[in-house]
C-alpha cells in the first residue's frame, strides 16, 4: 500500500502501515509460541508413547487351571456360550422386535 501510494508520508497510509506491522509482528509471535508448545506437546507425547512401549506386562500363563492356549482358548469359547445361551427367549418375540428395529432403521 505504501509503494502503491508513491510512498507518501501522508498520515493514514502510516497508520495503515503501522497497524498493519503490529498486527504481523502480533500473529508471528503466536505462531513461535504456539510452535513451542506444539513441539513440547510432541516431546511430552513421544515420552508417555515410549514409557507405554517400555512397559513389561505379566501375562499369566495359567487361567482356571487351563495352561495351554487351545485349552484356554475352549475354556472361554464355553464360558461365552453359557453365557449367551443362558436367557430363554421366545422366537416369535424376537422376531418382531428385530421387525420393528429393521423398519426404524430404514425410516431413519
Amino acid at each position: 500500500m505504501w509503494v502503491d501510494c508513491d510512498r507518501s508520508r501522508k498520515v493514514f497510509v502510516v497508520e495503515v502501515m503501522h497497524k498493519t506491522s503490529t498486527q504481523y509482528n502480533a500473529v508471528i509471535r503466536k505462531a513461535r509460541q504456539e510452535k513451542d508448545n506444539i513441539a513440547l506437546s510432541d516431546d511430552r507425547n513421544h515420552d508417555l508413547v515410549k514409557r507405554i512401549r517400555c512397559r513389561r506386562y505379566n501375562v499369566s500363563s495359567v487361567v482356571d487351571g487351563q495352561s495351554s492356549a487351545a485349552d484356554i482358548s475352549n475354556m472361554f469359547a464355553s464360558k461365552y456360550h453359557e453365557l449367551y445361551t443362558s436367557v430363554t427367549y421366545d422366537n416369535v418375540d424376537m422376531t418382531d422386535i428385530r421387525d420393528e428395529l429393521n423398519s426404524s432403521i430404514r425410516t431413519g
